[in-house]
């Protein structure tokens, strides 16, 4: 229980890190750093594995 809990915190401070980070992309072709989730391009970790695996 108490991993389940620490790995959700984990992830809630993430995600806030993740949307209150200063820099925004300067246009449609530099979203690729960003998170889909947040509007960006960046691949998934599912998307980079199955990349990785071709």
């Amino acid at each position: 229980a108490i991993t389940r809990r620490l790995r959700e915190r984990v992830q809630e401070l993430l995600e806030a890190a993740q949307r209150s980070y200063p820099v925004r992309p300067k246009g449609p072709d530099d979203t690729w750093w960003m998170p889909a989730h947040l509007g960006g391009t960046a691949p998934t970790p599912e998307e980079v594995k199955a990349a990785e695996a071709r």
